[in-house]
């Protein structure tokens, strides 16, 4: 239930301030999200990385298919000619990866804070 909430959590939020705020929102949600909940490495890692995979392959799905000609196949051509469906994994990845470091990084972070007798 717990990893339930911290997925909901996190893709809530994040899907909701991005709307607002720079591509790099993600990652500080997810850094704040996993130091106040205290999940394990692994889960702060996988279930960031999993919703903002999500967000943002769904996000580049849907914005792509409002343009007159999609970014997708521009895209595609520009990287070799790889498929569309590609450039989204590739996209999701990007951002997936980023905050699943900085929902580890906020794991760490609280290790390190919690362990210091200062």
């Amino acid at each position: 239930m717990k990893h339930l909430i911290l997925f909901l959590l996190i893709t809530i939020l994040v899907f909701v301030v991005s709307l607002v705020f720079p591509w790099w929102i993600a990652g500080v949600i997810c850094f704040i999200i996993c130091y106040l909940l205290k999940p394990g490495y692994f889960t702060a890692f996988a279930i960031s990385l999993i919703s903002v995979f999500l967000i943002w392959y769904l996000k580049a799905y849907v914005n792509d298919a409002h343009f007159d000609h999609p970014v997708s196949g521009l895209l595609s051509n520009l990287l070799g000619g790889i498929p569309t469906s590609s450039v989204f994994f590739l996209t999701g990845s990007i951002g997936g990866i980023s905050a699943g470091l900085a929902g580890l990084l906020g794991h760490w972070t609280r290790k390190i804070v919690t362990n210091s007798k200062i």
